[in-house]
């Protein structure tokens, strides 16, 4: 009935498909931007917390996906991680002088510090992206865990760590880009970013599951510390092999 079809929404093409509808085809899918993605984004950043709350109270056709959010600035953010320059690895080693250190090194398997930066840099770029896949529901379930009362359906919880990510991830593309262009701007970028991080996770958890600015601060801090921890071991499980395990 009428041009698209009252089921699923497709538009009446021609089976004989022609140079036109190929070319519109590529220009759309190549060129189209869907406006969505800008008022997500906006609010992903801005209003922390409210794309969950849309999403759980079941106005989502505005809005572009959690897991697309997380996605598309993941893949920015470790792409551009790539190009960034590596902060400087520094070890403590007991010598007194640059031959007991360079013993050191090639004890562990390596000819210089840059060898080593180098080495937990590609380490890094590799499995953190693994890991944090892994840590997201971690964070999830510790939201879980203190929000039980209010939600008990893990899932919900998991929408809400998607879109925490996704603002975290978003930060780090910003401090990448900055990097890229000046080191030390990155730096002050980096600083300010967490503290925004750690504001950020407090009013989310108060938009999207209510209660008093101090409950949500007490069990952001709660759910941030254990996430740190998390985070921390798994870093050192991912670093360690690569200082100590190479030779």
């Amino acid at each position: 009935m009428g041009p698209y079809c009252a089921a699923c929404g497709q538009k009446a093409l021609p089976l004989d498909v022609s140079l036109h509808h190929f070319t519109h085809d590529l220009i759309h899918e190549t060129l189209h931007v869907d406006g969505r993605i800008f008022q997500s984004i906006q609010r992903l950043l801005l209003s922390p917390g409210f794309l969950t709350r849309e999403y759980l109270q079941g106005r989502r056709a505005g809005w572009i996906s959690a897991i697309r959010l997380y996605i598309i600035f993941s893949v920015v953010f470790f792409a551009l991680g790539a190009l960034a320059p590596a902060r400087d690895v520094r070890l403590t080693v007991a010598a007194e002088d640059q031959q007991e250190v360079a013993a050191a090194l090639r004890e562990m398997g390596y000819k210089d510090t840059t060898e080593l930066r180098n080495a937990v840099k590609a380490g890094l770029l590799t499995w953190v992206p693994r890991a944090m896949f892994v840590l997201m529901p971690v964070f999830a379930w510790f939201v879980g865990l203190l929000y039980k009362r209010v939600d008990s359906n893990y899932l919900h919880h998991l929408y809400f760590a998607l879109h925490v990510h996704a603002a975290w991830f978003a930060l780090g593309v910003l401090a990448a880009a900055v990097a890229i262009v000046s080191s030390p701007a990155g730096g002050v970028v980096v600083s300010v970013g967490f503290m925004y991080a750690l504001v950020y996770v407090v009013i989310a958890l108060r938009t999207t599951y209510g209660g008093t600015v101090a409950a949500a601060f007490t069990r952001a801090a709660a759910v941030m510390s254990a996430y740190a921890l998390t985070v921390l071991l798994v870093l050192l499980a991912i670093v360690g092999p690569l200082v100590l395990g190479r030779k």
